[in-house]
């Protein structure tokens, strides 16, 4: 499998488990936050209003990353996004587990986030000469 395929299925993996992630964190906050956080989300107005329109913002880019995936030829701009908001959300990961904000599931999330944000910046760096 080559380097562009392996990317379309990246981007179709993420935007599916990103959509789904996002609906679930949105519609049962306590739940997304008793497994990631420790801690329920509804206690405090502010949060879960933030965490909310976090998690709406995520819904979105994901449909996108999908739709980019299953689309004809690499979208550059969402690798780019994607590449760099991948690795955004490692670097908060680990700044959350530092600070004792999250539980160890975080590491999966450190995991998928951090490989699919190595595999979309190489992805883009290697693609820059074609288009």
């Amino acid at each position: 499998m080559n380097l562009e395929m392996l990317s379309r299925r990246g981007l179709q993996v993420t935007g599916v488990l990103q959509t789904v992630t996002a609906l679930v964190a949105v519609f049962a906050p306590d739940l997304f936050g008793a497994l990631f956080h420790g801690r329920p989300l509804s206690t405090d107005p502010l949060v879960l209003r933030l965490h909310v329109m976090v998690w709406l913002f995520v819904f979105a880019l994901g449909l996108a990353w999908a739709h980019a995936g299953w689309s004809p030829g690499l979208q550059r701009s969402v690798l780019l996004a994607a590449g760099l908001g991948k690795g955004v959300a490692v670097g908060v990961w680990l700044e959350m587990l530092a600070q004792h904000l999250g539980t160890p599931l975080l590491w999966g999330a450190i995991s998928f986030d951090g490989a699919l944000s190595a595999l979309f910046c190489v992805t883009f760096v290697k693609t820059s000469g074609r288009s």
